[in-house]
């Protein structure tokens, strides 16, 4: 159902392993791509019945999304299939592992969502003022200066396509560093307006989200081996909506939304 390469949870062998273009793969996301429009429309009658198969076509539809989107050269692989023990009740074990995940998810948050340091802050403004101002600079003919355009917000009193001068690229690149120091205070401003949150420098940030994004991962394939486990046992549980697309399907590849 969604692995390419023999079932649900397939072989260690290569999902997709050759190199870019990938006619396997190619092949694959068009298959996604129709069917990622047939599970919208099932979503949108089953939510509106309130379904409770809702939930499962969500996750496929998440799925074949992913693999619709992966670039030409991404390579798939089977996941080493995580068996859950029949230990404890199944039913406490994805209690339990789920848990897990939104403990994780928890922990995340505040990272994602913490304050940039501020020679982060200052670099990013310095690097947009540099652009700004490669933009902004005047072109010095023998006869005139012209000086950078842009096109114009469109208000009813304009008729569309008007071009004017673009100020902010002529000042960047006449007064870089003016403007840096204003943009600097005024980030200082909204910071400080937005209470004492911890500030956490952009590299400390990556490789945080990245070491949590792991844990979080290994966590839904602890849990999606629980759901199979619980359904070898006739009991069907709906899957989250939410879950990593890479795995209910078992697989390893680029992480959702990375280019």
């Amino acid at each position: 159902m969604y692995c390419a390469s023999g079932g649900r949870h397939g072989s260690p062998q290569a999902l997709v392993a050759d190199p870019a273009p990938n006619r396997q793969l190619q092949a694959y996301r068009a298959a996604a791509a129709a069917a990622v429009e047939e599970a919208r429309a099932r979503l949108e009658v089953l939510t509106a019945a309130n379904d409770p198969s809702a939930p499962a076509i969500a996750t496929v539809s998440a799925i074949n999304g992913y693999l619709a989107g992966l670039p030409a050269d991404a390579l798939l692989r089977d996941a080493p299939v995580t068996v859950a023990k029949a230990r404890g009740d199944l039913r406490d074990q994805l209690s339990g592992a789920r848990h897990a995940v939104e403990q994780l998810v928890a922990e995340r948050d505040p990272v994602l969502g913490a304050p940039p340091a501020e020679a982060d802050v200052v670099a990013m403004i310095r690097a947009r003022v540099a652009l700004l101002a490669e933009r902004g600079r005047p072109m010095i003919a023998t006869d005139a200066v012209h000086c950078p355009t842009a096109q114009a917000e469109v208000y009813a009193e304009r008729p569309p396509g008007v071009i004017m001068p673009d100020a902010l690229a002529a000042m960047s690149w006449a007064q870089p560093e003016l403007l840096v120091t204003r943009l600097h205070d005024e980030a200082r401003r909204v910071t400080k307006d937005s209470g004492r949150q911890p500030v956490v420098p952009a590299a400390q940030r990556a490789s945080a989200v990245a070491a949590l994004d792991e844990q979080i991962l290994a966590a839904e394939r602890h849990e999606e081996a629980v759901l199979v486990a619980l359904e070898a046992a006739a009991v069907t549980v709906a899957h989250r909506p939410d879950a990593d697309p890479r795995a209910v399907p078992a697989i390893t590849g680029p992480a959702p939304g990375s280019k």
